[in-house]
């Protein structure tokens, strides 16, 4: 079965480790697996669920699993045609490639709804994406970086094709796993475009979320700025009370400190595409952190209720 779902499952748990989607011949290669129990799950829309049981153990380079077979589900309906349209990967010397058909982006109503449709993508309910088990990926539009939170603003009749890149190269930045790049119909290259998303926990520990991104097209060159800003407040206000009945001792130590923590983002840039294939960019990301922790402490012993010595301190941490 080609283009099957293969998930790797950590026993008993049932924690997924790895994927992948199997070939044209319906084999499929799971890498750097530590040992353990694990149940390899295969998947395919129109068939039941099913997999086998695996035991790797120290000093194993290489498991053949049986073959595991996909039973066809059988539904009866009464006089419904069911039309269906599943996305199939095109695949190419270092990536799949789904080109995204019409009925398919009408369906869906931003870039998260349309990740689902991806075989190798996984969302949640909290549109948490993990690729092919992993969430060290990175997500690109037309080749330039975006954040994860980006994908709730494109326009799913706008995407001509999604790009999955499993073993990405030395051009990438960081030690990623992966990376999805989402290829844009020309026509969407045009305009202004963009979001704004500010979030406000006033209350005890404070904290406040502000992203925003947008976009300038003129068909060849696009210029864009994504930017957030994140920032949080923390009281600290400790109590201990240490008491020795057998010497008729104790200690007593409390303090009033703050910690405040404030992180950001800045990512902009500009494109020139050339043609189809090629394309010059410029690019500058500016990424500030902030942490200060001040910790003022009194610690008094006291003998028979006494108090006898005080020792005051203050610890002050700046990053």
């Amino acid at each position: 079965m080609q283009f099957a779902t293969v998930a790797l499952l950590q026993m008993p748990d049932s924690v997924m480790i790895t994927g992948g989607i199997t070939l044209t011949d319906g084999g499929y290669i799971l890498e750097k697996i530590r040992p353990g129990n694990y149940f390899v799950r295969a998947t395919f829309v129109g068939y039941n669920p099913t997999g086998k049981a695996v035991t790797i153990n120290e000093g194993d380079n290489e498991i053949i699993l049986d073959t595991i077979y996909l039973a066809e589900i059988t539904t009866a309906l009464n006089e419904v045609m069911v039309v269906g349209e599943r996305l199939k990967g095109k695949e190419l010397v270092d990536r799949t490639v789904y080109t995204i058909p019409e009925v398919v982006s009408k369906s869906t109503s931003n870039g998260y709804d349309l990740m689902k449709k991806i075989p190798q993508v996984t969302v949640d309910f909290q549109n948490n994406i993990t690729l092919n088990g992993s969430s060290n990926f990175i997500i690109q539009v037309d080749g330039r970086q975006r954040e994860r939170e980006y994908l709730a603003r494109l326009v799913p009749t706008d995407i001509q094709s999604i790009e999955i890149i499993n073993n990405p190269s030395g051009k990438y930045e960081g030690n990623v796993d992966g990376v999805i790049n989402i290829i844009l119909k020309k026509e969407a290259r045009f305009g202004i475009s963009g979001n704004l998303m500010e979030a406000l926990k006033p209350f005890h520990k404070v904290t406040s979320v502000t992203q925003g991104s947008i976009d300038y097209s003129l068909g060849k060159v696009t210029l864009y700025v994504t930017g957030s800003y994140i920032t949080q407040g923390l009281n600290i206000s400790p109590t201990i009370d240490n008491r020795f009945t057998a010497i008729d001792s104790a200690t007593y130590s409390f303090g009033d400190g703050k910690i405040k923590v404030s992180l950001g983002s800045v990512n902009a840039g500009m494109d020139y595409y050339l043609n189809d294939r090629n394309n010059l960019s410029f690019n500058m990301s500016y990424k500030p952190i902030y942490q200060n922790v001040d910790f003022p402490n009194t610690t008094t012993l006291f003998k028979s209720n006494v108090p006898l010595n005080t020792i005051t301190s203050l610890t002050t941490t700046k990053l």
